[in-house]
This record gives structure tokens, C-alpha cells and sequence, in this order.
């Protein structure tokens, strides 16, 4: 290990070598340890102003460990290596391994160590993914904090309902919610966000015996926006059940459902149960899939949910084939969308060198893979896809299919 030590105010530095040294300056002194064969991600935080953040805890995390983006609330699981901003609005992160990483700024609440001042303004954290090259040496990384951006209103409910709401804001890969107390007689506020423009919507978590609301048709504001207005509409309900093909018995099973032509993926319950009663839903067209725990599969292609009155679908199920999914060498993980038609009929989250398998009736099969993120897509679901393969699924066969890394 090779050390340089220069001291503020001296004419000579008390230790001479050949390669030059690289200097990180203090408000009160200036002091730099220039460690040979070391890399370093050397983190500024500053204001809008310019003027540096000191006290702002900023995370390590291995990808996977966080999200791209993330949210001013969200707190990020366990990271690598936490470090306050110094009075230079400066964290440094020595020794760190090439390849890839994520450093984000944590909100105020989840940062640990001494209490933020109550005079503490909170900021949008967010995370960004940073590549540490193989030579040595520093790499810098700039962060803005973003204070007092909101985007605020209310949702507008027919009747008097009490509803259990959960309000959204998504702007890329950065996004911000409200539920439940959070969302008082309506109102809402989210935040504090990153500068841009943001997708608001609402949804309703519909319990039995309540009237059933559809999520609010989407609007689309820009961060700081105090009067947003979210609409519910009526919403349809329905009733899925799992049936023997041959004895047509109830059969309890696991089940998912998709909205044909929206650009998520499948919901699905937990745990195996004889019918999922599902409320809240947009009304249109949609497939639905039955998981029996003894590996019988069903799947219905096409069925409408309305408004007028709820709907009830029977899935025949029996034996089926199994897809295993690979990406042999791929680095992080992907999102894996199986469709039949129209529809999504299953969802996997691909783990780096691993396998993932799926349950499916026979048949053909598209399998669209695309490289993981937590944060929101801003493609729709045909645009989002890295490739696209199509495989047979047959009777009691494993049909393996390999991606690329």
C-alpha cells in the first residue's frame, strides 16, 4: 500500500512519489489519502442552489438490493455500506469491486445515526446505477436534492362510500403513493418527487358486500401540480372456480387473471382456495389461469367483465406440461411474461444463473423476456420486450427454453 499525506498551508508534501495524487477538499481541512490500487466512488450531494448537503446518508447496494428510481418513502433493503455527506457535502465508498452497482440517497426517516433537524426539509431519494470500472481510481457521482415537490387533489367517489384507496404517481422509474390514512376524505399528497411529468391514477381495494369502483382514468401532470382530480368509475366483479375436466368437481387452485391489452402483468392469488371472488376490476376483456397444487392446470382464453353484473367463470383444469425457463451467464435478473393469444397467463422473475418453471396447459406459447427493474415501464407491453420465443407446451413433457444473455 503506497500512502501520500498532504497537509493544508505546507510548501512540500511530507511524502514525494511519482504518481500523482488525487485531493478531496474539506470546509475545515484539507487532508488526502490516496490509497494505490483502489477504487472509489466519490458521491456529491448537492442543493438546487449548488450549495452542498452535509448529514445525508447515501447507500451501497448490489443490483438487486434496491431499485432504479424508488420512491421518497420506500426503504431499500439492506445495503452494503452506509455514509453520511461530511460538511463538503462529500461520501466516499473506498475498496468497491468492478462492476455493477446502485447509490442512492435514503429518505430522512430511515436513516440511522443521529435525528435529522425537525427544520429538515425532505428530499426525493432516489437511487441510480453506477458501473465501477476494472483499473483503478476514483469515479465521481452526483446527487441533486429535490425538496417541496408534490403532486396533490383528490378522488371523487359516487355515493359515500368509505373506501380503502391507494393513490400513484409515476414518473419513469421513479414513483410515489398514498393509502389508506394517508388519504384523507380524498385528499391526497405525494412526495417529495424528482423534477418531470407523472401518470396519477387511483385504485380501490373492494371488499365484500362494498360497491365495486374501477381505478380512475389516468392523468397525466407535472411534479408540483396542486389540484389533480381522480374520477372512480363503476368496476366489474367476478368469480373464478376450478373444476375437474372430467368428474367437473370443485378442485381448490391458485388463480391469475389478465386485462387483455393493458400493460402489466397477471394479478394472482395466494395460496390455493375453491373460488377467488375478484372486485374493482376495469371492465373488458380477460383470460384467467387455475393452478391446482397436484399440477392440473386450466386456462379460459377470452371472458368479459361488465358492470352490470358480476361475472362467473368456471376453469376446467387437468394435466399439463412444464416450461423451464433459463439464462445460463446472464448478469442481474428478467422479467418473463407467458402468453396464450391475447393474454398474459404467467409471470416469472428470472434469477441470475437460475431456472424458473411454469405449470401450462397444452399449446402454443409466446415467452417475452425483458431485463429486470423495479421501477414503473414507461413501453407498452408490446414495445417492452428485450426478445420474444415461442414454444409447445406438451402433456407431462418439460420444455426447456434458453435466453440469451
Amino acid at each position: 500500500m503506497t500512502l501520500a499525506l498532504h497537509v493544508a498551508g505546507a510548501r512540500e508534501p511530507l511524502v514525494t512519489l511519482p504518481e500523482p495524487v488525487r485531493t478531496v477538499a474539506d470546509e475545515v481541512h484539507q487532508v488526502l489519502f490516496d490509497l494505490a490500487r483502489s477504487r472509489r466512488f466519490v458521491c456529491a450531494v448537492r442543493e438546487t442552489d449548488g450549495a452542498p448537503a452535509s448529514g445525508v446518508a447515501v447507500a451501497l447496494f448490489l443490483p438487486g438490493e434496491a431499485r432504479v428510481g424508488a420512491t421518497s418513502s420506500s426503504r431499500d433493503r439492506s445495503p452494503r455500506k452506509v455514509v453520511r455527506t461530511d460538511r463538503a457535502g462529500i461520501a466516499v465508498f473506498d475498496g468497491v469491486e468492478s462492476g455493477s452497482w446502485l447509490l442512492g440517497l435514503l429518505p430522512l426517516e430511515s436513516t440511522s445515526g443521529d435525528a435529522p433537524s425537525p427544520a429538515a426539509s425532505p428530499f426525493a431519494a432516489y437511487t441510480i446505477e453506477v458501473e465501477m470500472p476494472e483499473s483503478d481510481g476514483d469515479i465521481p457521482v452526483e446527487f441533486m436534492l429535490h425538496r417541496g415537490l408534490y403532486i396533490a387533489g383528490r378522488v371523487v367517489a359516487p355515493g359515500n362510500d368509505k373506501l380503502v384507496l391507494l393513490v400513484q404517481a409515476t414518473g419513469g422509474h421513479f414513483h410515489a403513493s398514498a393509502m389508506n390514512q394517508e388519504v384523507v376524505d380524498g385528499k391526497f399528497r405525494l412526495g417529495p418527487l424528482l423534477p418531470g411529468r407523472y401518470t396519477v391514477t387511483t385504485y380501490v381495494f373492494g371488499r365484500k358486500g362494498e360497491a365495486s369502483y374501477a381505478p380512475s382514468i389516468p392523468v397525466q401532470v407535472e411534479a408540483g401540480t396542486a389540484d389533480v382530480e381522480l374520477v372512480l368509475r363503476p368496476g366489474g366483479e367476478v368469480t373464478l372456480r376450478a373444476i375437474d375436466a372430467r368428474t367437473h368437481e370443485a378442485v381448490e387452485a391458485e388463480f391469475s387473471y389478465y386485462l387483455i391489452g393493458s400493460d402489466g402483468g397477471p394479478g394472482r392469488t395466494v395460496g390455493a382456495r375453491g373460488n377467488f371472488e375478484a372486485k374493482s376490476l376495469e371492465p373488458g376483456v380477460y383470460c384467467a389461469l387455475a393452478r391446482a397444487s397436484d399440477g392440473r392446470v386450466g386456462l379460459v382464453e377470452r371472458f368479459l367483465v361488465n358492470t352490470s353484473a358480476p361475472s362467473e367463470v368456471s376453469i376446467a383444469v387437468a394435466a399439463g406440461g412444464t416450461l423451464a425457463v433459463r439464462a445460463a451467464g446472464d448478469r442481474g435478473r428478467r422479467s418473463v411474461y407467458v402468453m396464450r393469444g391475447e393474454g398474459v397467463v404467467d409471470f416469472l422473475q428470472l434469477e441470475d444463473g437460475l431456472e424458473a418453471r411454469s405449470i401450462l396447459p397444452p399449446g402454443h406459447y409466446r415467452i417475452g423476456s425483458v431485463a429486470w427493474t423495479y421501477g414503473g415501464f414507461a413501453k407498452t407491453l408490446s414495445e417492452r420486450f428485450d426478445t420474444v420465443r415461442e414454444v409447445q407446451i406438451r402433456v407431462g413433457d418439460v420444455t426447456i427454453l434458453e435466453l440469451e444473455p
